[in-house]
């Protein structure tokens, strides 16, 4: 049977985005980025330390994850029911990313804050954890992030995004002002996701920048380079002097599992021109994330830069343009 090209197709803006920008607390960003083209789709307020938004795949509701440690996108069973993949469509799906797709299925409709996105390709997974039940139904992963030029304000919550790449001017004028407004930027390396290097007791470390990650956590291995100590709590038995490690279990999607962690607080961490003072760490073998492992792609990373630094920093990520921007430290959202 003769195959049919589709494509891809940016997404359709079916609505004004401006109302929506202006409920966030943060309208001169949000509005600097309406005028140079983007959209914007606002996260769900009771999602701690998640990015979160409503969307409608086909004529369903669904939830969306944005997670910037997660490769392709994927939906869940139930979501993708009914889904064709490009090969059942009798075509091959071209796509900037990922290149030529046939057996992922495709969201040939998706609507987020207003904007209809076509044609985008998606895995099919079990989204479960280990001990814990997820509402989302689907994971937005870096190649819709890349190739719908995404921008992600994790302080306030929202997913900016433009149907075509920056221009080298607009580019210019959009980060000149961040810097105007006290943003200070840091390069992200990109490849399996986009990772940055920082500096603990002057020594390099390497976190991939996780949006998916509630919570920032540093591998184990890194405790005895780093001379870190870990946190300890004092037993509650009456009268006694015993201390046990400050510890509890984190669960990753699907075969990852839950894993037990501890806590450390490096005096300082700096990235780029950034500095925080004794920020708390989670501790955990991430090996089963793939991180610190010969031969994967995060083989050169030590942590996950997670959402709680993300969101308190008042991160901006650039995903297109490969930067990493944390607000001045008197104008984060809190």
């Amino acid at each position: 049977m003769r195959q049919t090209l589709i494509k891809y197709i940016g997404f359709l803006v079916l609505g004004s985005l401006t109302a929506a920008a202006e409920k966030s607390n943060d309208s001169q960003l949000g509005d600097d980025l309406l005028r140079l083209g983007y959209s914007v789709a606002v996260g769900r307020k009771d999602r701690a330390n998640k990015l979160v938004l409503e969307g409608v795949l086909g004529e369903k509701k669904r939830l969306f994850l944005v997670d910037t440690g997660w490769g392709i996108t994927a939906l869940d069973n139930t979501a993708a029911r009914g889904l064709k993949t490009a090969s059942d469509l009798g075509a091959v799906l071209e796509d900037p990313v990922l290149g030529q797709i046939t057996e992922s299925v495709v969201m040939e409709k998706l609507t987020l804050g207003g904007s209809t996105f076509l044609n985008q390709p998606a895995a099919v997974q079990k989204l479960e954890m280990d001990y814990l039940t997820t509402e989302e139904n689907g994971v937005l992963g870096c190649d819709f992030l890349l190739r719908n030029f995404c921008l992600i304000d994790c302080g306030f919550g929202r997913l900016f995004f433009r149907s075509a790449a920056r221009s080298v001017e607009q580019t210019k004028a959009m980060e000149e002002s961040l810097r105007r407004e006290g943003f200070i930027e840091v390069s992200m390396n990109r490849g399996y996701g986009f990772t940055v290097d920082s500096k603990i007791k002057n020594l390099g470390v390497r976190w991939v920048v996780d949006t998916g990650a509630a919570y920032s956590v540093l591998d184990e291995t890194q405790i005895r380079r780093l001379s870190l100590m870990l946190e300890k709590v004092r037993a509650p038995e009456t009268g006694t002097l015993v201390t046990h490690d400050i510890s509890g279990r984190a669960a990753g999607v699907g075969k990852i599992g839950a894993h037990k962690f501890r806590v450390t607080t490096p005096n300082a961490l700096q990235i780029g021109a950034r500095e925080w003072k004794n920020v708390r760490f989670e501790v955990m073998n991430l090996e089963n994330w793939g991180i610190g492992v010969p031969g994967k792609a995060w083989e050169t990373v030590q942590g996950m830069l997670g959402e709680d630094m993300l969101i308190s920093s008042g991160a901006l990520i650039d995903c297109a343009g490969g930067k990493l921007w944390f607000r001045p430290a008197k104008a984060t959202p809190r």
